[in-house]
């Protein structure tokens, strides 16, 4: 997306921070003080909340005493009143800082202003509806034009600011969530390279990040590259064990351990055979013996007939192992799911003053997810990696792709009165049925975590017979 020729004020929140006003930069020594471009920083973070006088000093003078706190606060708002409008008469006429009610400010969200995150945003939108509908070269550009624009971490120069962290962490995860999702669309294009580098941005900037070494090894199997595949997984071990002492997941073990079967050395093949007078004889995969039709004079000699019956039963017996070898893959398979954020129906109704029913949702995707991957044989996918993808209304194929799973859990909570309930369904990624669905109704109480060690059980319980697993939770 351009930025118009009409636009008034440019912010870059990626990397440096950046004001371009009217096309010329803001430099350092045009802010008044530090305060004041850290004003702009917060109210741009969200642009059209509300943010209370209280809320902005706490974030930007702790260390001052209430009105020596709140008097600073008004006049850094001053401030940036009018660097951003030099010709502004009175502060209450701003265009871009608003008063809302007493006391409180917020960034005019309607006001013609180029904002990187917001742009960002637009183009990740965009990018996840062609995905959706399949349109992957679509969706490839857009994806493009969004990470385009992360020039380096969410307001790079407030690394220690404490109101920055999360949302610096916020936008990081999305970054990488965007690179992955594009590389699914390039496999899907089999531009299987492309894919690789994709996720390989996502190591350069994580080197952790498990799922990106993941998909790296499935796209280089893809390409019939095992070799390149297992130097991805080694280079995720060290990468593992270096930084956190820990060593690859059972997933990613998993896959290691598929790509070394296909690398294992084919049996030779028998001899051509050969007849009297004669060069070696290929016979076809395909080959079925004819039966050999009666001539005058012609009778079918001893070897002949050996090696007939000889070549159909090795190609019986060569058929029948192929079967036998494909139908014990499949029955050792290890069943996995990802327990996806579950969604509050009531988002503003409270179990205390602290705790919303949201808060208990998250809580419940949370702690289900770690419960679940205690079960053994069964493969689960992180809540960090579910969470990401929140609110991203992708496919369930491609959201099962991202996440390395054949299943997935969804559910919601819903509170009436004194009443919880929480609903739930099993779906499977191949083909978007659902495989099991069920509810669980409760009495609500200030302590939550009294709740979800009630209703956790049965839900592991119910949800490993669904997928054949014996659950050991009590």
């Amino acid at each position: 997306m351009s930025v118009s020729q009409n636009t008034m004020l440019k912010i870059r929140q990626f990397g440096q921070f950046e004001v371009i006003q009217d096309g010329e930069f803001l430099s350092a020594d045009r802010w008044p003080q530090r305060k004041t471009k850290a004003l702009l920083k917060v109210l741009v973070s969200e642009r059209g909340r509300t943010f209370t006088q209280d809320q902005l000093v706490d974030l930007l003078f702790p260390e001052l005493d209430v009105d020596k706190a709140a008097k600073s606060l008004y006049n850094r708002i001053s401030e940036l009143r009018h660097l951003l409008e030099p010709d502004l008469s009175r502060g209450n006429h701003s265009t871009f800082v608003l008063r809302v009610g007493k006391g409180s400010y917020a960034f005019n969200k309607d006001i013609n202003c180029w904002i990187d995150t917001e742009i960002f945003k637009t183009h990740l939108e965009t990018a996840r509806d062609f995905e959706q509908s399949g349109h992957w070269a679509e969706a490839v550009h857009e994806f493009r034009q969004a990470v385009d624009l992360y020039q380096g971490e969410y307001l790079s120069e407030d690394r220690y600011e404490e109101w920055a962290l999360e949302a610096r962490q916020h936008w990081r995860n999305i970054y990488h969530q965007a690179l992955l999702e594009m590389a699914v669309c390039h496999a899907h294009l089999q531009r299987y390279e492309l894919a690789i580098d994709c996720c390989q941005q996502v190591i350069d900037d994580e080197p952790v990040y498990e799922k990106a070494y993941q998909q790296q090894m499935r796209y280089a199997a893809k390409m019939g590259n095992e070799t390149k595949a297992l130097h991805i997984y080694q280079s995720c071990v060290t990468a593992l064990n270096t930084l956190l002492e820990v060593n690859p997941s059972s997933n990613t073990q998993e896959i290691y351990q598929q790509i070394l079967q296909q690398q294992k050395p084919q049996p030779p093949k028998p001899d051509p055979i050969k007849t009297e007078n004669s060069t070696a004889l290929e016979v076809p995969t395909d080959y079925i013996p004819e039966k050999p039709k009666r001539r005058s004079g012609f009778r079918p000699g001893k070897l002949q007939v050996v090696t007939t019956v000889a070549i159909v039963i090795t190609i019986m017996l060569s058929v029948a192992g192929w079967w036998t070898m494909n139908s014990l893959s499949a029955s050792v398979e290890i069943p996995s799911v990802a327990v996806l954020p579950f969604v509050s129906i009531d988002t503003n109704d409270a179990f205390s003053y602290w705790f919303t029913t949201e808060d208990f949702a998250n809580s419940l995707t949370v702690e289900l997810t770690n419960v679940l991957s205690q079960v053994e044989g069964l493969r689960v996918a992180a809540s960090t990696s579910t969470f990401a993808l929140q609110n991203s209304n992708l496919p369930i194929s491609t959201i099962s792709e991202i996440l390395g799973v054949g299943t997935l859990l969804e559910g919601s909570i819903r509170k009436s009165g004194n009443q919880l309930r929480v609903t739930f369904q099993l779906i499977n990624a191949v083909d978007g049925l659902h495989i099991w669905s069920g509810k669980y109704d409760t009495q609500v109480n200030p302590n939550s975590f009294s709740i979800l060690d009630e209703i956790i059980p049965d839900i592991v319980n119910d949800l490993s017979i669904a997928l054949g697993v014996q659950s050991n939770v009590n």
